[in-house]
């Protein structure tokens, strides 16, 4: 039950994580007036978010 929870609670991170990263991108780019933030920019960060999320998910299963 708790790693469950621990498991939609870290599902809804990686979504506020990917819609705040969208956001930020959308922000910089239209106070430069230009394309500065890429999508690819975007991709690499969620990936190492990600990633970090998935290594805590990881630890707390294993307890």
């Amino acid at each position: 039950m708790f790693k469950d929870a621990v498991e939609q609670n870290l599902g809804k991170v990686k979504e506020a994580v990917e819609h705040g990263l969208d956001k930020a991108q959308e922000t910089i780019n239209d106070k430069a007036g230009k394309d500065v933030v890429s999508n690819e920019h975007i991709a690499k960060v969620e990936d190492v978010i990600n990633s970090k999320i998935d290594e805590v998910s990881q630890k707390l299963g294993d307890k």
